[in-house]
């Protein structure tokens, strides 16, 4: 299977990477996912079920398929077939990841309210 590495090590560089907070704030927080929680909601709020909770069936169904063909087909043997279940669950995480940093997980990188509004440790922001 080619090209399985690049979603996780993609994902595992993002992460990694020390962010300036102002930069996550200023790009991120205040433009990107500004407009981006404004179209997923709009869309979401669509239909009357959450679509977190379809999107999980659905890639529960795919592995199971995924799975079975696997265990069928046996491409190299068990140990062939195994490393690539492996490849797959690796490159399947690092996608679930990007997903995760690209909306929302950027946030967690901003600066801290106390440091953007200048507050002293003693007296709290208002």
């Amino acid at each position: 299977m080619r090209g399985w590495w690049w979603p996780p090590l993609a994902a595992v560089v993002l992460w990694t990477m020390p962010w300036p907070g102002g930069l996550v704030d200023v790009a991120y927080s205040r433009v990107v996912y500004r407009y981006l929680q404004a179209i997923l909601t709009t869309l979401s709020n669509l239909t009357p079920w959450t679509w977190f909770d379809v999107l999980v069936g659905i890639a529960a169904a795919l592995a199971v398929r995924r799975t079975v063909r696997l265990v069928r087909h046996r491409p190299g043997g068990w140990a062939g077939a195994g490393l690539e279940a492996a490849a797959r669950t690796v490159r399947a995480a690092g996608i679930v990841a990007l997903a995760f940093l690209l909306t929302w997980g950027f946030n967690y990188r901003r600066t801290p309210m106390e440091a953007a509004l200048s507050a002293t440790p003693t007296q709290p922001p208002t």
